[in-house]
């Protein structure tokens, strides 16, 4: 293998690490902003939920 070859294969294997690397943070942030939004529901949910010790207080 030349040194230009190598110098080819390591900019190509360096390109597709940088591609896997912004591939998985989107797949992480998408995650994320799932799990937000599930969480949010239900605290929004929750929290709208009488209290039933507030309730038994005159």
């Amino acid at each position: 293998m030349s040194l230009e070859d190598a110098a080819l294969q390591l900019k190509t294997t360096e390109a597709a690490r940088l591609r896997e690397e912004q591939a998985w943070r989107t797949l992480l942030r998408a995650l994320a902003d799932r799990f937000e939004h599930s969480v949010g529901g239900i605290v929004a949910h929750g929290s709208g939920a009488p209290n039933p010790v507030s309730a038994a207080l005159p």
